[in-house]
């Protein structure tokens, strides 16, 4: 039976490709100190299926090495990156390279948060705003979309108006190229994407809120 990946939530979708993909997902959490991996696929949900398709031809591939040789070859990071799907390997084949250039080619062509078709969109240009792969309903919601879902959700968990603002201009530097080789950026990022992922329990989100603001004020935004 077909999996329509683009129906599960972010939650249900790493568990089910983690699943499949034990051997190509090996290290998916292991420690940041390793692999980016442990942020797990930092990809909008309709591109979910072009994501397991992709996995699932991988892993074929790997399975086809020697057990011995199959641990060299595994996913070090999966993320969006400028509009299009980024998925980075320990090391691999050409026929492992082509996979990827397939599934980075249709993620140019297939909108980012509903699967539809889409195109490669911008706002305020490259520096300061962003750079999404959409189709054009999801452009509007985008564009008249806001980040109080963020914010109201920290106020729920008892963060205060100066840690929110704090959070507030973390956000504004998202778009920066600058900031998005940064350690920073990634760990807020992935804190966005679970503080707007509905699948995720209030409890599992203030736990992770938690563990996850230790030291970010201080360190990374001041």
């Amino acid at each position: 039976m077909e999996i329509n990946a683009n129906s599960l939530s972010r939650t249900e979708f790493d568990k089910l490709v983690v699943s499949l993909c034990p051997k190509l997902y090996s290290n998916r959490f292991a420690s940041m100190q390793s692999t980016c991996m442990c942020y797990g696929f930092d990809v909008g949900q309709g591109w979910q299926n072009l994501m397991l398709k992709l996995s699932l031809g991988l892993e074929m591939l790997i399975n086809s090495f020697p057990e011995a040789e199959q641990a060299n070859y595994r996913a070090t990071q999966v993320k969006e990156k400028l509009g299009t799907l980024r998925f980075y390997l320990l090391s691999g084949t050409d026929a492992m390279h082509d996979l990827i250039d397939e599934a980075t080619e249709l993620s140019l062509k297939t909108c980012e948060e509903c699967g539809e078709a889409g195109e490669l969109m911008t706002k305020n240009g490259t520096q300061y705003g962003w750079m999404k792969t959409l189709c054009d309903n999801s452009k509007k919601q985008k564009m008249h979309s806001n980040n109080q879902t963020y914010y109201d959700l920290l106020k729920q968990h008892g963060f205060t108006q100066f840690q929110i603002d704090a959070m507030r201009n973390a956000i504004k530097f998202l778009g920066n190229s600058m900031l998005l080789f940064s350690f920073r950026n990634l760990k807020t990022k992935q804190l966005l994407y679970l503080c707007n992922d509905k699948s995720v329990s209030d409890e599992e989100l203030k736990l992770h809120l938690e563990l996850s603001w230790d030291g970010l004020v201080e360190k990374d935004i001041n």
